[in-house]
This record gives structure tokens, C-alpha cells and sequence, in this order.
């Protein structure tokens, strides 16, 4: 009678063993899953972090990308502006020097025609004192 007993207290203190080692065992697969699940969570925040600074710096570099167009145009704007202010001047240059010329021509034949006025009113000058002198 008391074979049985032992055995079926070994057989107790086993099964009570071995569902302390099955919980112990169901506690450390919970903390696993547990800490599985935060790692994930974790990466997928990190994902989710990292995928935010690549459209961040997606839209920064299309946005320098549009100012450097601007800019490229500007420049080309003001490369041609200058040009045509370079050619107004040629332009305009050539319009004072051919003014200039006029003037120096009109001033030159004025002068003669003055000279020219001169000397008849020295001749006549000359012939109004001839006749008086002779009176």
C-alpha cells in the first residue's frame, strides 16, 4: 500500500515539476512574442521614420532642382538683356558718330559760306571806300 502511494506522489511531484517548467516555458515564449513584437514595432517605426526623411529630401532636391532652373533662366534672361544693351550702344554709337560727322560737315560748309560772305563784304567794303575816296 505504500508503493503505490510513493509512486503516485513521485508521479504528483513530477507533473507539478513539469507544469512549473510548462508555465516557466508558456512565460518565456510570451516575453519572446513580446519582445518580437516590440522589435518589429520598432523597425517598422524606424522604416516608417526613414521613409519620411527620403520623401523629405526627395522633395528638397526637386525644389533646388526648380530654383536652379529658375536661376538658369534668369541668367540667360540677363545674358540676353545685356546683349541687346551691347548692341543698343553699338547702335548708338554709330548714330552719334555719324551726328557728329554731320555737324562737323555743316559746321565746315558754314564756315566757308561765312568766309565766302566775308570776303564779298571785304570786296564791297574795299569799292564803297575806292568810290569814296575818288568823290
Amino acid at each position: 500500500a505504500r508503493l503505490p502511494n510513493e509512486m503516485a506522489a513521485a508521479a504528483k511531484a513530477a507533473d507539478d515539476r513539469l507544469a512549473l517548467e510548462l508555465s516557466s516555458l508558456r512565460a518565456a515564449q510570451a516575453d519572446a512574442s513580446r519582445s518580437i513584437i516590440a522589435d518589429r514595432d520598432a523597425l517598422r517605426a524606424q522604416y516608417l521614420d526613414a521613409a519620411d526623411a527620403r520623401a523629405a529630401a526627395d522633395a528638397k532636391a526637386v525644389a533646388l532642382t526648380e530654383e536652379l532652373a529658375a536661376a538658369r533662366i534668369e541668367a540667360a534672361d540677363a545674358e540676353a538683356g545685356a546683349a541687346a544693351a551691347r548692341q543698343a550702344l553699338a547702335v548708338a554709337e554709330a548714330q552719334a558718330k555719324e551726328a557728329v560727322e554731320a555737324v562737323d560737315t555743316d559746321a565746315q560748309r558754314l564756315l566757308a559760306a561765312t568766309r565766302g560772305e566775308a570776303a564779298a563784304l571785304a570786296a564791297e567794303l574795299d569799292r564803297a571806300r575806292g568810290a569814296v575816296l575818288a568823290a
